[in-house]
């Protein structure tokens, strides 16, 4: 759900959803998408990591895909569990084809 006043509520019920994922699923989870939230929106996720933060790469924006990731909004995440380390995480540049986010690829290893 996005941030709206007509929707306050479910947005943050749908992200307290994924920090009980991420406290209950253990330490294999990942979790991927649109969560419509920036990391300063995230309730404290117990159990995960947002490998974008981990490598220092949580300014790049996905939304929307129409202006500069350096100007828009970061907030589609890869949240992983302790079991992963995040590798990379790359911002593709669409220039607003396809989709009003940026696609994120995230490449996580075992450790």
């Amino acid at each position: 759900m996005p941030p709206l006043p007509s929707s306050m509520q479910a947005w943050r019920d749908g992200l307290d959803w994924v920090a009980e994922q991420c406290a209950t699923r253990g330490v294999r989870v990942v979790i991927a998408g649109d969560l419509n939230a920036t990391l300063d929106h995230l309730p404290e996720m117990p159990g995960c990591r947002d490998a974008a933060h981990t490598i220092g790469a949580a300014a790049l924006g996905v939304w929307p895909s129409t202006a500069p990731a350096w100007l828009v909004a970061p907030i589609d995440h890869v949240l992983a569990g302790a079991a992963w380390r995040a590798v990379s995480l790359q911002v593709v540049e669409t220039e607003g084809k396809g989709s009003d986010h940026r696609p994120v690829i995230a490449v996580l290893e075992p450790v």
